[in-house]
């Protein structure tokens, strides 16, 4: 998304974005690790979607004035994603610590 959004500080939010999520990735990795366990990816029809919803959006709006306003609406449905998977995450992780013995 940020090699077609229009505005440079549209291109600088989604370069910044994707550097956050990469930090959360790699504290997930470091949980992981923690735990003694193997992160494994799986293929997630949901987030497949929205995806897929960006591309539409960037095919259809190229050159258009309203192009930035649909890679924004589509980045902010994969936050939203992203927020709601990251949280359950973190949740479980907190439930599961609270289990353990020290």
């Amino acid at each position: 998304m940020a090699k077609v959004a229009q505005s440079s500080e549209l291109k600088a939010a989604f370069e910044k974005h994707r550097g956050q999520t990469e930090e959360h990735v790699t504290r997930l990795e470091g949980v992981f690790e923690a735990i003694g366990k193997k992160p494994v990816g799986k293929t997630c029809a949901a987030i497949m979607g929205i995806t897929e919803e960006g591309a539409e959006i960037m095919e259809e709006y190229n050159g258009s004035p309203s192009l930035d306003a649909g890679l924004l609406a589509a980045a902010q449905a994969v936050e939203h994603y992203e927020i709601s998977r990251y949280g359950t995450l973190r949740t479980d992780a907190a439930v599961w610590q609270s289990r353990v013995p020290c």
